[in-house]
């Protein structure tokens, strides 16, 4: 779960590349992790995010409604108080 930019958690899951390009700040070989999440509200994919911290470390995040289907991105279900 990611509580970067948010109070409330956003679940996702992830891909890293490492070996990439060598940075020419660094000299450390560039890295990229890719998130994706659940977009509920769309049909189609898209890039929400992108960021680099550290340098040379780069972050993608990817809005997807298929990752919805998998159980543990469905939304937790409301029992009523007893």
């Amino acid at each position: 779960d990611d509580h970067s930019a948010s109070s409330v958690p956003i679940r996702y899951v992830s891909h890293t590349f490492h070996g990439g390009e060598k940075c020419t700040m660094t000299g450390e070989s560039r890295s990229t992790e890719v998130r994706f999440i659940c977009a509920r509200d769309s049909n189609s994919n898209s890039i929400t995010a992108i960021k680099e911290f550290p340098t040379c470390s780069y972050i993608i995040t990817v809005a997807t409604p298929w990752l919805c289907l998998h159980p543990a991105f469905k939304p937790p279900v409301c029992r009523p108080a007893v």
